[in-house]
């Protein structure tokens, strides 16, 4: 005789009062809003476009065939109007704050081409290469200093790169503008970057470095520059040391090079000898050499 089969009654589905399931939809709309924080409102159609693209245009005069364009502007001049001769030239994408009356017409014609409108293409092209330098899990070494940046660039650049694939800044664009290409030229074969970082404005470093995000970083020097902006010595210390700051504060094994005959510079000297005792005793403490 086989033994019979219990089986189990079915239960009925749990009634959800109105509190629970309005809890629940507050959860997952928290949960889109961090998705969208984390992506830094890049959307992720768009995003793909670039990456399918045959590079970054912010110029209709030099724009390639399956080019995604950007429409900068600035005091003397508004990409947007002329971002339909990006439309006329096929690139993959067009990104504007404002869509011109030629390009309207253009997209009336043929609504194929994606046109993707923002507030402001500047902090869109800054939200893309910071977005864009997520996705790579290389060292990044960035550097920065009141005098020598250029020549310190070329330098590691050219030892580095007898042995390894290294993206590095083209001459000296290292404003936000200069940063957000280098980082959007970065692709799969790179294995290490060079990033100049420059500035003449209090916090502009710190905005670079949320683009470049580095984890070395070196300082040449520091000099009374761009003093209209940062006052006196102290105010220029502040500024560039803001890369050490952050190299310090969102790596878990920063590496700072420090000159030494920069006194401005000493007190990093000090935290950094502190931090690589710190690594060394845990590893010690792990068994580790």
């Amino acid at each position: 005789m086989r033994p019979k089969l219990k089986i189990q009654p079915k239960q009925k589905p749990k009634k959800i009062s109105k509190k629970a399931r309005k809890t629940q939809g507050t959860q997952k709309k928290q949960k889109i809003q961090k998705k969208k924080k984390v992506d830094r409102g890049i959307d992720s159609l768009v995003y793909d476009l670039f990456i399918y693209s045959s590079g970054l245009s912010t110029d209709t005069r030099t724009i390639q065939r399956g080019n995604f364009f950007i429409a900068l502007s600035g005091e003397r001049f508004d990409g947007n109007a002329y971002a339909h001769e990006a439309w006329d030239r096929d690139a993959i994408c067009i990104v504007v704050s404002s869509i011109s009356s030629e390009l309207k017409r253009r997209i009336s014609l043929n609504p194929g081409v994606k046109v993707h409108k923002v507030p402001d293409t500047h902090a869109f092209l800054c939200s893309l290469a910071a977005y864009h330098r997520q996705q790579f899990n290389i060292p990044v070494i960035a550097i920065a200093g009141s005098n020598g940046k250029t020549t310190t660039k070329e330098l590691v650049m050219s030892v580095l790169r007898t042995k390894h694939k290294v993206l590095a800044t083209a001459e000296n664009e290292n404003n936000s503008i200069g940063v957000s290409k280098t980082i959007l030229r970065l692709n799969k074969k790179h294995e290490l970057a060079v990033i100049e970082l420059g500035t003449n404005r209090k916090g502009e470093l710190k905005a670079l470095c949320e683009i470049a995000k580095p984890n070395h970083g070196y300082i040449t020097s520091i000099g009374k520059e761009h003093l209209e902006g940062f006052m006196d010595i102290r105010g220029v210390t502040e500024e560039e040391t803001a890369l050490y700051r952050y190299i310090l504060k969102n790596n878990p094994d920063p590496m700072l090079f420090i000159p030494e005959n920069v006194a401005e510079l000493a007190p990093y000297a000090k935290i950094r000898e502190i931090k690589s005792l710190s690594r060394h005793r845990q590893r010690a403490a792990r068994g580790q050499p």
